[in-house]
């Protein structure tokens, strides 16, 4: 007890440090130091050397806070809840129209992808249809890319270019959450070429072209306009990253079973099918509905790739589809 402690960690190309935590899965960073010098408590310690893929720009869970957000809110003040959450056992909660985070990253070019997890009170709620997510260029001139109300309504539309907004269909809005656990996942990547796709809970809603490929300088979080109380609305673990690959998963048959997806060592509340970057590490797990039986996971090509119900993939550097079979049971008489 007392003494320095000097730790170093080496990284293999395709990584680099995220930090160091004491937690296996990575919630608890205590350093993003390497070398890292800390003094040794009083009673025994394990310390993990985190590491992820090289195309993250970052990733938050609002574990620690705020942290790396800025506040630029015109009224009220973001709250972390301890009550709702997808991964970890934080989120950034909402509960204000004026209420507005950012987050200034270096310029970034395309392709890159912004991921996301909101839980939007629904109908139900009170100006429910002010939320937003947004990647901007130039602080607060036209959003460029993100998600936004439509039409005072508790649906959301594509927010691209200037004022090219879309309305996503109504089939694929998102997923109203009031009195239960409903969390939505969102996905919008930009390629090289400024068109950019939105993935909404797993299924592409829209496809839009004109996007700036370059100069994501931002990232805002809320409306931040005016003030006024709503019901509260969160976001959790949000990631920016580079050259964003699609990992597509599927059930065959419809109906015969589900497909839950794990990270960090806790389930994720909704799709699989989404953006990861490289070396991105998720596990799938194969759940039968009744009346079947798991047979196997099968790749894009139809080729059986594994007959375990959970799968541990590490995002290669391409798109991936991966597909979950399962057979109707067979009773003798």
């Amino acid at each position: 007890p007392g003494a320095a402690v000097w730790v170093s960690a080496s990284v293999n190309p395709g990584y680099r440090l995220l930090g160091w935590s004491t937690d296996p899965e990575g919630f608890d960073v205590v350093s993003t130091d390497n070398p890292y010098v800390f003094t040794m408590p009083a009673t025994d310690m394990q310390l993990y050397a985190q590491y992820v893929g090289a195309d993250l720009i970052f990733q938050d869970s609002f574990e620690s806070g705020l942290g790396a957000w800025t506040d630029v809110s015109t009224g009220g003040y973001a709250k972390i809840s301890t009550t709702n959450h997808n991964l970890g056992e934080r989120s950034l909660q909402i509960d204000d129209i004026g209420i507005r985070q950012t987050r200034t990253l270096a310029v970034t070019t395309g392709p890159l992808a912004l991921r996301f997890w909101l839980k939007d009170p629904g109908p139900g709620g009170t100006r429910t249809n002010l939320i937003y997510a947004d990647m901007r260029n130039g602080g607060w001139g036209p959003p460029l890319l993100g998600i936004s109300p439509f039409s005072g309504q508790s649906f959301y539309q594509s927010r691209g270019p200037a004022t090219q907004y879309e309305d996503m269909p109504l089939a694929t809005r998102l997923v109203s959450s009031e009195g239960n656990e409903v969390w939505n996942r969102v996905d919008i990547a930009l390629d090289g070429a400024g068109t950019a796709r939105y993935y909404v809970n797993g299924v592409l809603t829209k496809t839009m072209s004109g996007a700036t490929p370059a100069q994501i300088d931002r990232i805002y979080l809320g409306n931040g306009t005016s003030s006024g109380a709503m019901t509260p609305a969160y976001f959790d673990d949000i990631a920016f990253f580079t050259n964003p690959r699609l990992l597509t998963t599927s059930i065959s048959p419809e109906g015969g079973g589900s497909i839950e997806g794990y990270q960090r060592n806790q389930k994720l509340k909704g799709a699989t099918t989404g953006f990861y970057y490289e070396n991105e590490p998720i596990r799938l797990v194969a759940v039968p509905a009744p009346g079947y039986s798991f047979a196997g996971w099968t790749d894009g090509g139809g080729t059986q790739i594994s007959t375990s119900s959970t799968l541990d993939l590490v995002m290669p550097g391409a798109d991936l589809t991966v597909s979950a079979v399962f057979e109707p049971d067979v009773y003798a008489w």
